[in-house]
């Protein structure tokens, strides 16, 4: 009677764990339409810079090309911290590499605008950073939490 009691719960954990699952399993398969996303953004938040679309290489200095599936950056005129960067990483295992890419540029522009445009910084500072599946998604803007919004319902 033991030995059956002790299967049981033996069968109960192993299902347990298995419906916790890794939600990086389920996120392997995910894709985003990462221009509708940026467009979305553009359209629906009033950034306070006339944000134009650049080649990811141009804002991040040291990008790793073999790291990016596909990226989409859009950046205002430098008089403003304003951009939106959509990354596909090439590969599961270069995800926190481009967050921490992102991360390291965030921190030299906070660095940077607290000299000559300290308005800004706040931007900087609640600027809205997700990850899900092979995707890295950024953005500063005047309001994070719209940015957060409209990001995380792309993300679902």
């Amino acid at each position: 009677m033991k030995k059956i009691a002790s299967l049981l719960m033996a069968l109960a954990l192993v299902f347990t764990m298995a419906a916790c699952g890794d939600s990086k399993d389920e996120d392997k398969d995910f894709t985003l339409d990462q221009k509708k996303l940026a467009e979305e953004l553009l359209s629906e938040i009033s950034f306070e810079d006339e944000l134009s679309e650049v080649d990811a290489a141009m804002l991040y200095t040291g990008l790793d090309a073999s790291a990016v599936a596909e990226s989409l950056t859009y950046s205002g005129t430098g008089g403003t911290p304003e951009e939106i960067a959509v990354f596909k990483a090439a590969s599961a295992d270069k995800v926190d590499g481009l967050k921490k890419m992102i991360e390291s540029r965030n921190e030299e522009l906070q660095i940077s605008y607290a000299g000559y445009g300290p308005e800004q910084v706040p931007k900087l500072k609640d600027a809205v950073l997700e990850t899900k599946g092979l995707y890295v998604v950024y953005c500063v803007g005047p309001d994070a939490s719209a940015a957060k919004e409209i990001i995380n319902s792309y993300l679902k």
